[in-house]
């Protein structure tokens, strides 16, 4: 063709293809550097190992192609169609796939290091094992990809869509997830380690056992959320959306989840010590075991939601809204609860030795059993409550409504009564 030889290994290097024919050519080993592939018919051709840098590939047609091994390092490729391709481990470092169909291709350890793969799609596509650290996949549609186990560290993924995408074990530290789409996603294992995922939508994904330390989520949506076991440690999920997420036996530790929505959320035998909750929405979540020990829950809302067991020591709750909430058996010394709304609250068996509860309302609350050694309860409404068996040594009782209140087999001994009077 054009007096080139079209075989396998050919020397093709320089040669002049422009709109040539060659649906179907073997050119297993061929070297096609710097040849004039535009608007070239590639279809289904055979270019196992083959050389093609910088070659010139504007508008060729490669579909179903085998490239496997090929190499395109810095190819240019804008616009390709490369639906069904086979690049496993193809050499594409710094090439420029800008725009590319990469429909169901095979990208299956692939070096795509640095590459522009702006606007590509990749729907479907399998890039397992993948190389694309520090590549630009701005706006690329990657649905139902397969990137188990590849690496997009520090990856540009601004915006992309990666709807029910497979990213197992991917690596994805230091990535720029902001506005992605990545609702159903399978998110296991990975690494996101200061990822920036502000806004990102993870609705529904699978994150059992990520590591998200130190991680970027504002405002990110992660409704139903799996985050069995993830690691948040640091992580910011200021007004992230976490409502009805799983987030057991996760750590976030040091996290700041201010004004964060965890309604309905399970964060069961959390690690949330010195977490940030300011003004989250935690209704009806399960904090049942979790370790809460001087984080901040200032005006948190926590209607009917269940702490038993919970470890509250030296938490900061003033103005919170715990309405309904369980405290059965929760630990909360040292606490800050001036203001706080318990009504109704089932604080059984609780412990609140030297809290400050001033101002606070307990009305018709359940304190059977409770602790309440040295607590301040200066103004506290208690109409109704019940304080049976209560130990209330040396607690300040001043200006407290008790009218209604259960005091039967309570330990009052050394408390100041609502009247300024000491107990003896």
């Amino acid at each position: 063709m054009n007096g080139y030889k079209i075989e396998p290994g050919a020397n093709l290097r320089d040669a002049n293809l422009w709109g040539a024919d060659l649906v179907g050519a073997d050119l297993t080993g061929a070297d096609l550097t710097g040849a004039d592939l535009r608007n070239t018919d590639l279809t289904n051709a055979d270019l196992t190992g083959a050389t093609l840098v910088v070659a010139y590939l504007l508008g060729a047609n490669l579909t179903g192609a085998n490239l496997t091994d090929a190499n395109l390092s810095h190819e240019k490729l804008t616009g390709a169609n490369l639906k069904n391709a086979s690049l496993v481990r193809a050499d594409l470092w710094g090439a420029d796939l800008v725009g590319a169909d990469l429909r169901d291709a095979n990208l299956d350890g692939a070096s795509l290091l640095g590459a522009s793969l702006v606007g590509a799609n990749l729907t479907g596509a399998n890039l397992t094992g993948a190389n694309l650290t520090g590549a630009n996949l701005l706006e690329a549609n990657l649905t139902g990809a397969n990137l188990a186990g590849a690496d997009l560290s520090g990856a540009s993924v601004w915006g992309a869509d990666l709807v029910g995408a497979d990213l197992v074990g991917a690596n994805l530290s230091g990535a720029n997830l902001s506005g992605a789409n990545l609702s159903g996603a399978n998110l296991s294992g990975a690494n996101m380690e200061i990822a920036n995922l502000t806004g990102a939508n993870l609705t529904g994904a699978n994150l059992t056992g990520a590591n998200l330390t130190g991680a970027n989520l504002m405002e990110a949506k992660l409704t139903g959320a799996n985050l069995t076991d993830a690691n948040l440690w640091g992580a910011n999920l200021s007004v992230a959306n976490l409502e009805g997420a799983n987030l057991t036996d996760a750590n976030l530790e040091g996290a700041n989840l201010t004004d964060a929505n965890l309604t309905d959320a399970n964060l069961s035998s959390e690690k949330l010590t010195g977490a940030n909750l300011r003004a989250a929405s935690l209704v009806r979540a399960n904090l049942s075991g979790a370790n809460l020990s001087g984080a901040n829950l200032t005006f948190v809302l926590l209607l009917g939601a269940s702490l038993t067991g919970a470890k509250l020591t030296d938490a900061n709750l003033e103005g919170a809204n715990l309405t309904g909430a369980n405290l059965t058996g929760a630990n909360l010394t040292g606490a800050k609860l001036t203001g706080v709304l318990l009504v109704h609250a089932d604080l059984t068996g609780a412990n609140l030795v030297g809290v400050l509860l001033v101002g606070a309302s307990l009305w018709h609350a359940d304190l059977t059993g409770a602790d309440l050694t040295g607590a301040d309860l200066t103004g506290v409404l208690l109409v109704g409550a019940k304080l049976s068996d209560a130990k209330l040594l040396g607690a300040n009782l001043e200006f407290a409504n008790l009218t209604g209140a259960k005091l039967l087999g309570a330990d009052l001994t050394g408390a100041t009564m609502p009247d300024g009077t000491i107990h003896d």
